[in-house]
């Protein structure tokens, strides 16, 4: 299992709903035991055909296998994340 974790808290940014996709929209639950593999993966489908970001709300995502994230597509991480 892989763990996304938290980045630095200097990051800050007011995120555009219409423009991010939201992983937990998409089945992550972000509670540190579900495998969220399914849920980013589809969340990047998506924001790769649409040319929108990936959004992580605050939780720690739990990833069973490498995720491929498609040139272009951007990920934005909250804090706690």
């Amino acid at each position: 299992w892989g763990r996304l974790t938290n980045v630095p808290d200097t990051i800050f940014t007011i995120i555009d709903s219409a423009s991010v996709i939201n992983v937990k929209n998409f089945g992550a639950e972000g509670d540190g035991v579900t495998d969220d593999l399914a849920g980013i993966n589809a969340a990047l489908n998506v924001a790769n055909s649409l040319n929108k970001s990936v959004y992580f709300p605050i939780g720690t995502y739990q990833i069973s296998s490498a995720i491929n994230i498609a040139n272009g597509v951007n990920m934005i991480f909250e804090y706690g994340s």
